[in-house]
């Protein structure tokens, strides 16, 4: 009966060890799978991070080209003041700094 004992005791401990490793194993790739979806979730969010920036980039390009093109138009529609002696300093100061921005870009 000792022996019976003896082996079932035995058995029952390597049914044990053999029952928490698999629980460790279940446990780790649980983990890694969460570590795996953490990564997924923070590569989108940079993607969708870089897109943003991109779309403010092109915006903004837009509007600068939109006001460069109204000077432009603007110093080749309605030219220079017609009298530079009676046209005030101001707008003839304009006149130039818009004509020589519109002709830079």
């Amino acid at each position: 009966m000792d022996t019976v004992d003896g082996l079932n005791g035995t058995f029952g401990s390597i049914v044990a060890v053999t029952g928490d490793a698999h629980q460790v194993q279940v446990e780790q790739d649980i983990f890694r799978q969460e570590v795996r979806i953490e990564r997924s979730l923070r590569v989108r969010e940079d993607i969708r991070d870089a897109h943003q920036l991109m779309l403010e980039n092109v915006q903004t390009q837009l509007l600068m080209g939109n006001l460069v093109l109204g000077i432009c138009f603007m110093v080749l529609i309605e030219g220079r003041p017609s009298d530079a002696q009676t046209s005030p300093l101001v707008v003839q100061e304009l006149w130039a700094v818009c004509a020589v921005w519109s002709i830079s870009f």
